[in-house]
């Protein structure tokens, strides 16, 4: 069975240095059974060319960990519609309404507070998922941005980002987890 590792270097995905020190000679069975971060699923996934609704709807329900934490309604909208968008329920024209609507209410709102990171957060990433942006540097930026409000209210409570980070994973792990196995397999042939 080949490793991950060999299939990185075949098709010449750049992963980052922490992940392929990670990596060593792991499958992508093992990678499945070990791995401690959904940021570096989802970068496989949109290196193996899964469907851009599947990673929109991993980023809303990684935004929907924290969606309690929100403080105004057009950014809880700005998640769900990341949601319904990923389940197919409603169009990329309503997304990129839901997204313009969040972006403008962050930029008229306190940036420094922690909720409205959190909310602005949401709004990037529903800006970036109803654009028309499919390279690397914007979903790289929505990886940043998923990090970044799981652990932006959780910045003095060390266990609580621990749970998020967790949660996060569990989440890529159940939507994209069998997918990326089955791709990676069929591109080892």
């Amino acid at each position: 069975m080949k490793t991950l590792q060999i299939l990185l270097d075949k098709y010449h995905f750049e992963a980052c240095q922490d992940a392929i020190t990670w990596l060593e000679d792991r499958t992508i069975e093992q990678v499945m059974i070990d791995i401690h971060r959904g940021d570096w699923l989802l970068w496989l996934a949109y290196k193996l060319g899964v469907d851009e609704k599947l990673l929109t709807l991993v980023m809303g329900k990684w935004a929907e960990t924290c969606i309690d934490l929100m403080q105004n309604k057009i950014s809880t909208n700005a998640v769900k519609a990341c949601i319904d968008y990923g389940n197919g329920l409603i169009s990329k024209e309503n997304l990129e309404a839901a997204a313009y609507q969040a972006r403008k209410a962050v930029a008229s709102s306190d940036r420094e507070t922690g909720a409205n990171a959190v909310a602005a957060a949401a709004a990037h990433i529903a800006f970036h998922a109803a654009s028309k942006y499919e390279c690397d540097r914007n979903y790289n930026h929505d990886y940043d941005y998923c990090t970044t409000y799981g652990s932006t209210l959780t910045l003095y409570d060390h266990g609580a980002r621990m749970k998020n980070d967790k949660q996060r994973t569990d989440i890529a792990k159940e939507l994209l987890g069998q997918l990326i196995i089955d791709k990676v397999n069929e591109l080892c042939k």
